[in-house]
């Protein structure tokens, strides 16, 4: 099978020599009619000339030389009497004129004669012409004319010769371009062969050479290059994936690791000393159940961030959002017990919203926890406002605001990882585990968690939720302050 350079080169090649074939066709007919008629009109011509001329006055002789102009331009003239003799002539023979036999010469003198009409014969490359003439002066009856369609074609069309030179020159001038500018066309795409050659897994990052991004090669090489940057994003996403579930099992084990190396050591405490010492055994029972409850929960978190991939089996319901935060800052207060001030915040009017109500009152609880845990021994008294509002920019919100320590910006864009935690979360309880908890469940329920703080001024975090008709992939209202998207 022939490359596509060659291909491309014989197509060119044969189209070139196919339209040259056909000019020179077109050529040789037009020049073919051309002559034709030229010698033809010029022989019937000079044929009535010499016939006015021999009615006007009788022949001076077999070189009349009144006969000598009219045997010009390659005209034989005859002048036969009434037996077929020639009794005078004009001008020379033209080339091939040998070649006429006696025969032809004497049919046409006779027809002319006998019929009383001009007669013609095309033989040898030579168009003959033969009239009659009637009682003449000095014995002429026939005017016999001879001319060559050879030397009239290389008069009218002297470059002929040069054309049979320049034509198989063309064909190899033709041939020659074609292969060219298919050569040409297609430099492009060894480059990008060979370039698509070096790309590797481990190199990504490489692009395509674009000559002209307005051609069609150009364009594949763009829409190559947009599939390296997806395949690249992809490759990039999935380590990313890797590095996070890497990470996330290496925090879980160390989180578990934790409580069970102290259940296991208050079971040893329990096997020694606790069966003589009832306050050993008091103070044992009740380490292992503090860190068996810190281990339920931990598992509990767990397999709520696993079930995250699965799909919501939940059916959404039309649910007021202001009781929902009522209920959990009521639940709030009584765990804050006076410590931290609940505030709540309720518009006048129902807030609906198409959402499971276990799935938002899970988040805000989460977000309230938090929001208690990071407002608590600041030199000022710590307040949380719990509200449920419509958002004018379309869909409706439940927020938690704050006075607390605030996030920095670097940390707000980790907060919302499985198991990280702030550098003053870490004197506190819990597994860094409740704000991925609180944006998945989000992220099931169709709605969105987002954050805005300030350090030192405390942090407002935002469950929206659109309505019935909004476009879950536009961005919510808060999207501009800044997503917690960790």
């Amino acid at each position: 099978m022939l490359s596509i350079r060659w291909r491309l080169t014989i197509f060119h090649a044969l189209a070139i020599l196919g339209i040259a074939g056909l000019l020179l066709a077109i050529l040789f007919v037009v020049m073919y009619r051309g002559v034709s008629a030229s010698v033809e009109e010029t022989v019937q011509a000079r044929a009535g000339q010499t016939a006015q001329l021999l009615y006007r006055q009788p022949l001076r002789g077999p070189d009349d030389p009144n006969l000598a102009p009219l045997g010009d331009d390659g005209v034989y003239i005859a002048i036969r009497d009434a037996q077929g003799r020639v009794i005078a002539t004009a001008g020379t023979p033209p080339k091939g004129f040998g070649k006429v036999t006696d025969g032809d010469r004497t049919g046409l003198w006779r027809e002319a004669v006998t019929t009383g009409r001009p007669a013609e014969r095309r033989e040898h490359e030579l168009f003959g012409y033969a009239t009659a003439i009637a009682a003449a002066p000095g014995g002429a009856r026939v005017v016999e004319l001879w001319k060559s369609y050879d030397e009239e074609a290389d008069r009218i069309v002297p470059f002929l010769p040069v054309v049979s030179i320049l034509v198989p020159v063309g064909v190899v001038l033709a041939l020659l371009g074609s292969w060219l500018l298919a050569w040409s066309a297609l430099r492009p795409v060894d480059a990008i062969v060979r370039a698509a050659r070096e790309i590797g897994e481990e190199d990504l990052s490489r692009r395509l050479p674009v000559r002209n991004p307005r051609d069609e090669l150009g364009r594949l090489a763009l829409t190559f290059n947009d599939l390296l940057a997806r395949l690249e994003r992809a490759f990039r996403d999935r380590e990313a994936a890797l590095t996070r579930q890497r990470r996330f099992t290496a925090d879980a084990s160390h989180e578990l690791r934790t409580p069970l190396t102290s259940i296991l050591g208050y079971t040893r405490i329990l096997r020694t000393w606790g069966g003589g010492d009832p306050a050993v055994a008091q103070e044992s029972l009740e380490a292992l159940e503090r860190d068996a409850r810190r281990m339920h929960g931990l598992v509990e978190a767990l397999l709520l961030l696993a079930k995250g991939d699965e799909p919501p089996v939940s059916r959404p319901e039309r649910v007021d959002l202001r009781d929902v935060a009522r209920e959990v800052g009521v639940a709030a207060r009584a765990a804050a017990a006076g410590v931290v001030a609940i505030e709540l915040r309720l518009a006048p009017t129902p807030v609906i919203a198409l959402v499971d109500p276990d799935a938002a009152h899970r988040a805000l609880a989460i977000l309230v926890d938090n929001a208690i845990k990071f407002s608590q021994g600041l030199p000022h008294p710590g307040e949380v406002r719990v509200a449920a509002r419509d958002v004018p920019a379309g869909g409706t919100e439940l927020v938690v605001e704050d006075n607390g320590v605030g996030i920095t910006p670097r940390e707000q864009e980790a907060i919302f990882d499985r198991f990280y935690r702030v550098d003053q979360a870490r004197t506190m309880p819990g597994a860094g585990l409740g704000l991925a908890i609180a944006r998945q469940v989000m992220e099931r329920a169709g709605g969105r968690l987002t954050v805005r703080s300030v350090r030192g001024e405390g942090a407002t975090f935002a469950l929206w939720f659109p309505p019935d008709s909004q476009d879950l992939t536009k961005p919510p209202p808060h999207a501009a302050d800044g997503d917690g998207a960790s």
